[in-house]
């Protein structure tokens, strides 16, 4: 099965927060070139999962980020091309957690040659909760108030 057939397409929409199974998922416009959103995820017991998409880091994605137990964050930067394209290095998307407050950060999207211990240390010498570099099949459970479970 192609995978536009596996799933049922709905339009995101700023401001409309749609209702998937236990979830509610409140769509953001954010910076990126073609149209991009950010999201959070907000369970009923309360939990809140920021996901800020690609680009660089904003006070909208602060904003957005504001008070997430877990925040999803693209480091596809390499710290020495920082600024050079619209995309956040580690110690960007640290930085951005550090400001909004959030639980857990978790640095995806990584460029397929950076090290991935090297940009674990960048983000943990700004951010002073924990730090996870995603891999594939990772499972998080994410508990409002208590932390996550990796």
């Amino acid at each position: 099965q192609e995978l536009h057939e596996a799933f049922a397409e709905e339009p995101l929409e700023e401001g409309v927060a749609p209702e998937v199974g236990k979830m509610r998922i409140e769509p953001w416009l954010v910076e990126h070139g073609d149209e991009t959103y950010a999201a959070v995820l907000l369970g009923q017991e309360g939990s809140r999962l920021a996901y800020l998409a690609d680009g660089p880091a904003s006070e909208e994605c602060i904003r957005i980020a504001h008070g997430a137990d877990l925040l999803l964050a693209e480091a596809t930067l390499p710290q020495e091309y920082a600024g050079h394209a619209p995309h956040m290095t580690a110690a960007d998307a640290a930085g951005l957690a550090q400001e909004a407050g959030v639980g857990v950060l978790v640095l995806t999207h990584v460029w397929p040659t950076t090290d991935r211990g090297t940009i674990q240390r960048e983000a943990e010498t700004v951010f002073d909760g924990e730090v996870v570099v995603a891999e594939e099949g990772a499972v998080i459970e994410v508990l409002p108030g208590e932390g996550t479970r990796i």
